[in-house]
């Protein structure tokens, strides 16, 4: 037999699946048991006063002693019924075999099949894909409930703890959280992320659909975020470099207009110059051999032109190639 193998003792120990699969809630040690592949009516026990002492093996003792941990009204395992010795809580079947799931533990088949009977009866894509969630939608997912089902009339209102719907107790934790202003809601519904996140503060178990979805949806806002950052960053990179080329561009007119003047030229005052008797294609070309960082078209160089207020251009009368020796002749100097 291969290590680590959960089994009965002995076969007459194994439990019947077909009367405990129909038993909604039970108590932790009868839970334990049954993890184990013992029927709890067959759990070696006694009595000793009014206290039950179970008398199996240590790994029985070290589930109880986990199950216990992990119990209580913020726990992983939500009691539907308290009692003075915790072993004697009851906690539903169904969380319980779907926390063993989680929590990695080996248990019988037939155990696993009793936590994932609600979950095949959900539409998580159909959920998963809702930007919002009624409250009392989101409840009954976490506690791997159908929110199709429907709410049976006084759920909400019952203040049996010990005897009513799981989801409506996670329901009113919730109520209160919002009360206090530790979880948003818009029109009485509320963000997936923000709501399994909340419930992961609780340090409560959700539905392993649910957790995918809201690492899912995390990761996709997170990326979000990324590709915005490089969005601003790649459009405050072109402003930047918009804003060079502008102060080069600028600067080269001045030069042109200065290797005219040298040249003997009539240029005007600086600010009632003369036009420019050149054409926009050769002042681009004589730019480009001028500055080649700046590798910009001319449509894009025909605009950058244009913001230059004090700029016009006249009829083609300067060769480029007599601008081009009168600029190189400055910038030699």
């Amino acid at each position: 037999m291969a290590e680590g193998v959960v089994t009965a003792e002995k076969a007459d120990r194994t439990p019947n699946w077909d009367k405990w699969r129909l038993i909604p809630n039970c108590t932790l040690w009868e839970c334990i048991a049954l993890s184990l592949d013992i029927d709890p009516d067959k759990v070696h026990k006694e009595w000793l006063e009014i206290n039950l002492v179970i008398k199996e093996s240590g790994k029985f003792n070290d589930r109880i002693a986990v199950a216990l941990e992990n119990a209580g009204d913020t726990g992983a395992l939500r009691p539907t019924r308290h009692r003075r010795d915790g072993k004697w809580w009851a906690v539903s079947l169904r969380e319980f075999a779907a926390w063993v799931h989680r929590i990695g533990w080996e248990a019988p088949p037939e155990l696993l099949a009793i936590g994932d009977q609600r979950r095949q009866n959900v539409n998580w894509n159909y959920w998963g894909g809702l930007d919002l969630w009624p409250l009392d939608a989101a409840c009954k997912l976490i506690s791997g409930d159908n929110p199709n089902e429907p709410t049976q009339p006084g759920d909400i209102e019952n203040p049996d703890i010990d005897n009513r719907p799981e989801w409506v107790n996670v329901y009113h934790q919730a109520v209160s959280t919002i009360k206090a202003g530790n979880l948003s809601v818009v029109n009485g519904e509320v963000t997936p992320a923000k709501f399994i996140a909340w419930v992961r503060r609780k340090g409560w178990d959700a539905p392993r659909e649910l957790l995918a979805m809201a690492d899912k949806q995390v990761a996709i806002e997170s990326k979000s975020v990324h590709s915005g950052n490089r969005t601003a960053t790649a459009t405050a990179q072109r402003g930047a470099k918009k804003a060079d080329r502008s102060r080069a561009l600028k600067q080269f007119i001045e030069d042109v207009y200065e290797a005219l003047d040298n040249a003997g030229h009539e240029i005007g005052e600086k600010g009632d110059r003369e036009p420019l008797l050149v054409s926009a294609d050769d002042l681009h070309t004589l730019f480009c051999v001028r500055h080649p960082e700046y590798k910009v078209a001319q449509s894009t160089f025909n605009d950058d032109l244009g913001t230059i207020a004090t700029l016009k251009l006249g009829p083609n009368r300067h060769e480029i190639k007599q601008l081009a020796e009168m600029l190189a002749g400055k910038f030699s100097d």
